[in-house]
């Protein structure tokens, strides 16, 4: 989202998709990941089931008070913010170590860091975590409503290298407003109104 190489070709894959409406390779290819995408939402579909558990446990990480902050949307402590923030950091060194991303693409540095999938996706969960508690009783949720909020996340975490998301759901629309603020305050890449100017001129 970041890599003025992978954006140069994207009206290369603009071509591509044209080409898929004829058949033949171009065609193949998106049908072999069409199913690739049936196959993960199964998996998460699957694996929600054990969300009241997961949600249970990164819960008892907080004390009463903390939990209240958060179910009530209080300012929130120094130390619930200190919870929080080490929680983001722990789901982004889980994913880093366990989900196949080879070293050489680790960040070096925090400022690279920030502006990598793995830390956006990490911050929209944990985002995401917070909106649960201030829901209550979330994980009496459905599956499939759990594997909804999943799919939240990652196009609330995509959408933070653009200026805006064009979706209806409250909830998505949310996860990406606050993590577009909280990264505004880190120092994240963001697209800004002048930025998309000087692109376009």
């Amino acid at each position: 989202m970041i890599d003025a190489k992978q954006t140069a070709a994207f009206q290369t894959f603009n071509q591509f998709l044209g080409d898929a409406q004829k058949g033949g390779r171009e065609r193949a290819y998106i049908e072999a990941s069409q199913k690739e995408a049936e196959d993960n939402l199964a998996f998460l579909l699957e694996n929600a089931k054990q969300f009241p558990r997961i949600f249970d446990r990164l819960t008892s990480l907080f004390s009463k008070e903390q939990i209240i902050e958060l179910r009530d949307r209080l300012p929130r402590s120094s130390e619930t913010q200190g919870k929080l923030i080490d929680l983001m950091f722990e789901q982004t060194r889980v994913l880093y170590e366990h989900g196949g991303i080879e070293k050489h693409y680790w960040p070096k540095t925090v400022g690279d860091a920030i502006n990598l999938f793995p830390f956006r996706y990490s911050l929209c969960v944990t985002l995401l975590f917070s909106h649960w508690v201030a829901e209550g009783k979330q994980m009496e949720k459905k599956p499939e409503k759990i594997v909804n909020d999943i799919v939240d996340v990652n196009v609330a975490a995509t959408a933070t290298y653009f200026d805006g998301i064009m979706s209806n759901d409250a909830s998505v629309s949310s996860l990406h407003s606050e993590a577009r603020y909280i990264l505004s305050q880190i120092g994240g890449y963001l697209t800004t109104a002048s930025q998309r100017a000087a692109a376009s001129s």
